[in-house]
């Protein structure tokens, strides 16, 4: 049994994580924004911390739970658009925390593995077909560019103090638990009869879904073999699909309805982000999920959801 703190628990990847975690029967404790209960959807924990990451608020998590063995590092940004918007308050949420998380470990925890959830949005547009881990950062929004610095401090933290870390860069993160993105925003506008429905962008996008729960395997199976070389796995399927396809998908599960593009991309919106899985594949995982069966799972969760 490990200890394992998970850094924004309380998100929808980050409950997942802890979920499975209890489930092999690890224990599990975690800081994040909000309150651990009244929620009923919220799996068992250990310890909570409400409030950001810190050095302050790591050190009382270890005080409630112990030093941990590993450690899922969630917190952080989460939305392109917010951070082209706000792009100071997505460096103090992604960068900065990341920073106290690097030092805690490095002061109070030097044998705690840590998995840092990165994103493909550290790749950038310009890619055609599945992107291999060795290819250079070009990022097109501040979202990408502060997960890209957290890369960074990862790098430099493990070469100077031999800190054990890896890296998952996740790309389309869909499934049940996720209120945002393209699926969960298109059902809530499918239920409601919005008609007619235009969604940014062309529908020739092409984007690699990867189902939440694979996503939360990923991150503990990263976990397990961080180390001071920083291995980077992506976190995706492989598989290209287009956005017009996850839309006809989607809408398959309602009356038929005129959809369409507004033709517009929207701000660091890259036109393709589709993984290499090789390197994930190699380390013994990969994403069961069929993407036919997954949406169907999360379009039942949301509808069950908004009434």
């Amino acid at each position: 049994m490990a200890l394992i703190f998970v850094t924004g628990a309380r998100g929808a990847i980050g409950q997942h994580v802890v979920r499975i975690a209890r489930a092999r029967g690890d224990a599990v404790a975690g800081v994040g924004h909000g309150m651990w209960t009244g929620d009923r959807e919220l799996p068992e924990i250990g310890a909570w911390i409400n409030g950001d990451v810190t050095g302050d608020t790591l050190s009382e998590l270890t005080r409630q739970a112990g030093v941990p063995d590993l450690v899922v590092h969630l917190a952080g940004g989460s939305l392109v658009g917010a951070s082209v918007q706000h792009p100071t308050e997505d460096f103090r949420r992604t960068v900065e925390s990341s920073q106290h998380l690097f030092e805690w470990q490095r002061t109070q925890a030097p044998d705690a593995r840590i998995a840092i959830a990165s994103s493909a949005a550290v790749y950038g547009d310009g890619h055609d077909g599945p992107i291999p881990e060795r290819a250079l950062y070009a990022p097109k929004s501040p979202y990408g560019t502060h997960k890209a610095m957290v890369e960074q401090q990862a790098r430099s933290y493990a070469g100077q103090f031999g800190s054990p870390i890896s890296i998952v860069r996740l790309f389309s993160v869909y499934g049940p638990g996720l209120r945002k993105q393209l699926i969960w925003e298109l059902t809530c506008r499918l239920a409601k009869g919005e008609e007619p429905l235009t969604l940014g962008g062309t529908g020739r996008e092409k984007r690699d879904f990867v189902h939440i729960a694979d996503a939360a395997q990923m991150l503990l199976g990263a976990a397990a073999v961080a180390d001071n070389t920083v291995p980077v796995l992506n976190g995706c399927s492989g598989t290209p699909v287009t956005v017009a396809g996850v839309v006809d998908q989607v809408a398959s599960h309602f009356p038929r309805r005129g959809i369409e593009f507004s033709g517009v991309a929207r701000p660091g919106d890259p036109h393709s982000l589709v993984g290499d899985p090789t390197a994930m594949r190699r380390a013994g995982y990969a994403t069961p999920t069929k993407l036919a069966d997954g949406i169907a799972e999360t379009v039942a969760w949301i509808k069950s959801r908004i009434g």
